[in-house]
């Protein structure tokens, strides 16, 4: 499970919310509403 997780951990790291955006918008995933989301935390 160590191994498994330094794995993923590595893998997230090198992964970004753009490169999400890109492979989704690849597959044909297109946003509910024209609108830009606003997510405040």
């Amino acid at each position: 499970w160590d191994a498994l997780e330094a794995l993923l951990l590595d893998r997230l790291g090198e992964t970004t919310v753009a490169q999400l955006l890109q492979q989704a918008a690849a597959k044909g995933l297109r946003r509910p509403t024209p609108e830009a989301l606003n997510f405040a935390i």
